[in-house]
């Protein structure tokens, strides 16, 4: 019987929650299938309804996101690309197009309707540039066959895409631990969302990570 790495375990732990919260976005996501602006978020958003494209990327990006975090959570488990990898090529294919032609770009022009002003557009906007931009170096190493980078260019990706898991979180969470002005508090969610992903990635990539991953996936 195959001893289990505590990275296993960690990574277990982590499924949860985050299969949980991406349960719930999909549960509220399907709130919108009826086409009515007055549900969920869209409720905050009535100025700007008319605004050009910005249904559009808001559905595109609600709807479309939910698959993207599905299939990024797919590609991190090794034993999906030990049994067939034609499935992790696929499925990673899937996921960087889907980033890179509708996610990423949809994010980005949405950031620029965000509630809190400017620093919640730039942190929004931020994010989004980023992601496509990890997400794009993710898939050249890949095509250049390197293998290291690639694997972490996509943890930075994915990460990013997480974002959306942390800020649903955090919006509970932050009002249990401090108390600010709503306003103040979506803003600095904003940027805790996806810059604390990067900061405990960095944490679990000085203890070890990538290393890890790369021995399960090439050496099983």
């Amino acid at each position: 019987m195959r001893r289990i790495h505590r990275w296993d375990i960690a990574r277990y732990l982590l499924v949860a929650p985050i299969s949980y919260v991406g349960y719930l976005i999909a549960v509220k996501t399907l709130r919108y299938s009826n086409g009515d602006t007055r549900e969920g978020l869209l409720i905050a958003k009535q100025a700007y309804l008319e605004a050009p494209g910005y249904l559009w990327s808001f559905y595109v990006h609600a709807f479309v996101s939910v698959l993207v975090l599905v299939l990024g959570l797919l590609q991190f488990w090794p034993r999906i690309y030990r049994w067939r990898p034609v499935w992790h090529r696929w499925i990673g294919r899937s996921y960087v197009l889907l980033v890179l032609l509708i996610s990423a770009p949809a994010a980005l022009w949405m950031s620029r309707f965000a509630n809190g002003g400017y620093p919640s557009e730039l942190a929004f906007g931020l994010q989004a540039l980023l992601w496509w931009g990890t997400t794009a170096l993710g898939w050249w190493w890949a095509c250049k066959r390197n293998w290291s980078a690639h694997l972490k260019l996509m943890l930075y990706s994915y990460a990013l895409a997480l974002g959306a898991v942390s800020l649903r979180i955090l919006a509970y969470v932050t009002p249990l631990l401090i108390e600010t002005y709503p306003t103040e508090t979506y803003i600095g969610n904003a940027w805790l969302s996806w810059v604390g992903n990067l900061l405990v990635l960095e944490v679990l990539l000085a203890l070890g990570l990538q290393r890890h991953l790369q021995q399960r996936f090439f050496q099983g």
